[in-house]
């Protein structure tokens, strides 16, 4: 699979041409880390405009989730991908939702960027404790999308391209204050690229000749104003993402994931104060990964997938009240169609079709939340009770949420949350960990649903532009599901992967340190973490603690943008950033015993085999990167043009992702993925004014 990231990698650096793949020297010794996160607001971080623009991607492309990854207490997977931890919960412990409604699918480009388009995004605000309560099913953090209308009044539109996407936009009324039209649609000429500039890449590297790849997403959202009162959107997103490459002619791999959601919502303000939505949902999710061989004319092929049918039914309601009072309530179900399946072809007969079962899974759930304000003292309580059935597995789960916040003095705040939080669907990560592909199965009598306690406590100072917050957390998850056997999954003892699921335990704990600075020329944050993150589970390390892959003791990210002028048409900005933080950890041989071969004295061998301690017994080094942006605006009488220039990776460091033992040289070689790698971004916006 590395020739995978390889030629990724290599497509997306035409501009900086250098192997990736070094030498270890270093000796070998087990060692632990790990990361976790701080807030400003009460319990949610809204990410702004300004936030996205100085966070560094390496498309150069607007994305949440390149900002989340700089907050405080959130480790980052393969570098450059969307693949993060919070407080130490696994990637899949994160929930994206777009206007209420789960994204399992939310990568590009093997995770580089977002499938969603920033223009169809209102706001993004995210969640790491004191969740609402009308969101559940994950147990770390909490990402919610809300989509913008199209606008009412007139046209706008825009059209952009960088290294990588190529797209447009527009928002128009289809009645004037009354309905209204909102549609995105963009696509990846990356396999166009890659192939156009293979005969240049390729020397030396052995990089496959063609990449075929099929990148896009399209959203359509339509808006009707009853009337004052009353309105009702029906929206529409899709996102496709499909990577193949030929090894030879005789053998290729390829691998995607897709999906397709239709929303139907319709919002009320009543007279008598409350406030009513509901909302009618379809979601798909699909995910795939395949390969064939094709020897002496007969052909092997194995295909893994996971496919995801879901339909919900929501409803809520919140009222103030009186003042510093107000409370939501709501109830919401869904019925989930899940197959995860393999089907195997060997020497042109087909072994076994489609095996793993279809599972059907029900939840539905209650929940309420009250918000407080008295003087200096805020609390937000919220309760949730969910019904959950799988096959013959039935429970009922509550979950509870707390905040509370007291101003010291005007300037002091201080806060502490507490949550307990259950997720039913379990999420196989894709190969190699942190792609944006998983395989999801529900909870069963076998694998109950995951659970995480969180309590966090400090203190917010704030003092004109400076924003000053240090706090500490304590994090316990039980019944996190492990995949035991990873070097069997694309093996033919795949097709009994339930029997290589395990439950286990976590901890997590650390001290979280968030800065900020708003002035009217420079914007700029540091974020600091100190943290230790485990894992156990009963057959492995004979039941001892492990370290989690992606526990980094210590995280640092600096980042800031400088206005250098700023005039009625145009203005000029950079932007800098800076990313240090202990390596994730590897699995490892520790050492190597003989074996000795029974048989007449003069047929005995002797072979020398490898044993490992443990599971991520060796912390690869230092993580280090700096990047640095223009950004230049050009407004016109109606129009905009936007030129974004950046540098991922300016120092060209090779950070190490993964290692492997050569036995021929005898020596351990690292794969790095990016090294420097410029971007540009150029957008037009049309009916400004």
């Amino acid at each position: 699979m590395k020739l995978y990231l390889l030629s990724i990698a290599f497509a997306l650096m035409p501009l900086a041409l250098s192997a990736q793949n070094g030498v270890w020297n270093e000796r070998i010794d087990s060692s632990v880390i790990r990361a976790r996160q701080v807030r400003e607001g009460l319990s949610v971080i809204p990410v702004t405009q300004n936030d996205l623009r100085r966070t560094a991607s390496p498309l150069g492309e607007a994305d949440p989730i390149k900002y989340i990854q700089t907050l405080p207490g959130v480790s980052t997977g393969m570098e450059g991908s969307s693949a993060y931890y919070v407080r130490g919960g696994n990637g899949g412990n994160n929930m994206t939702t777009l206007d209420g409604i789960p994204i399992y699918g939310a990568g590009h480009l093997l995770g580089l960027t977002t499938a969603y388009p920033s223009e169809i995004i209102s706001r993004n605000d995210f969640y790491t404790g004191g969740f609402p309560a009308d969101a559940g099913g994950f147990t770390s953090s909490l990402l919610q999308l809300k989509s913008a209308d199209g606008d009412f009044q007139k046209f706008r539109g825009s059209a952009f391209v960088n290294n990588f996407l190529v797209g447009a936009q527009c928002s128009t009324p289809l009645k004037t204050n009354k309905l209204s039209l909102h549609t995105s649609i963009r696509f990846s000429p990356l396999g166009w690229e890659y192939n156009l500039l293979y005969p240049r890449l390729n020397a030396g590297l052995h990089l496959p000749e063609h990449l075929h790849t099929m990148v896009g997403d399209a959203y359509v959202k339509t808006t009707w104003k009853i009337d004052k009162s009353n309105q009702v959107f029906l929206s529409v997103f899709g996102s496709y993402d499909r990577y193949g490459y030929d090894q030879d002619i005789n053998a290729s791999r390829m691998l995607g994931w897709s999906n397709l959601m239709a929303n139907l919502t319709w919002t009320r303000q009543a007279s008598d104060g409350w406030n009513w939505e509901t909302r009618l949902s379809h979601n798909g999710f699909q995910a795939f990964q395949s390969q064939t061989h094709i020897v002496k004319g007969r052909t092997t092929r194995l295909l893994i997938q996971s496919v995801l049918s879901e339909e919900g039914l929501q409803a809520k309601a919140s009222k103030q009240i009186r003042p510093g009072l107000e409370i939501q309530t709501g109830a919401d179900a869904f019925l989930s169609f899940f197959k995860p399946s393999v089907s195997k072809v060997y020497q042109d007969k087909e072994l076994s079709a489609k095996a793993g079962n279809p599972l059907v899974s029900v939840r539905g759930s209650l929940h309420g939340q009250a918000n407080y304000a008295h003087g200096r003292f805020h609390a937000n309580v919220g309760l949730r009770a969910t019904l959950f059935k799988s096959e013959s597995y039935t429970t009922i789960a509550p979950t509870a949420h707390l905040l509370v916040s007291y101003q010291l003095s005007q300037a002091l705040n201080t806060k502490a949350t507490y949550d307990h939080s259950v997720q039913f669907f379990h999420s196989l990560e894709g190969i190699p960990t942190g792609w944006s592909m998983e395989m999801l199965i529900p909870s069963t009598g076998q694998n109950r649903p995951e659970t995480a306690d969180q309590a966090w406590a400090g203190l917010e100072y704030t003092q004109g532009s400076v924003t000053i917050a240090i706090g500490g957390f304590y994090k316990y998850m039980k019944d996190l599901v492990y995949y035991s056997d990873a070097s069997t999954f694309f093996n033919t003892a795949w097709l009994e992967w339930q029997q290589n699921l395990e439950s286990g335990m976590g901890h997590s704990y650390g001290i979280e340190l968030f800065s900020r600075v708003e002035t009217s020329r420079f914007s700029g944050q540091l974020a600091y973490t100190l943290s230790k993150t485990d894992r156990v589970f009963q057959n492995q390390n004979f039941g001892n603690s492990i370290p989690f892959k992606f526990d980094r003791r210590h995280m640092l990210n600096i980042t800031g943008e400088y206005i250098i002028g700023k005039q009625e048409k145009a203005s000029h900005r950079i932007s800098a950033g800076l990313s240090l933080a202990n390596g994730h950890s590897e699995t490892v041989k520790s050492g190597s015993y003989p074996i000795w071969s029974l048989g007449p004295e003069n047929r005995q061998e002797t072979i020398m085999a490898d044993y490992t301690s443990h599971l991520n017994n060796f912390q690869l080094p230092l993580y280090f990167r700096t990047d640095l942006g223009y950004h230049l605006t050009l407004h016109g009488r109606n129009s905009a043009h936007d030129l974004s220039i950046g540098i991922y990776n300016l120092t060209n460091r090779h950070n190490a992702y993964s290692l492997s033992w050569d036995s021929k040289d005898g020596k351990w070689k690292k794969l790095s993925i990016f090294p420097i790698l410029p971007n540009f971004t150029y957008r037009i916006s049309f009916g400004r004014n």
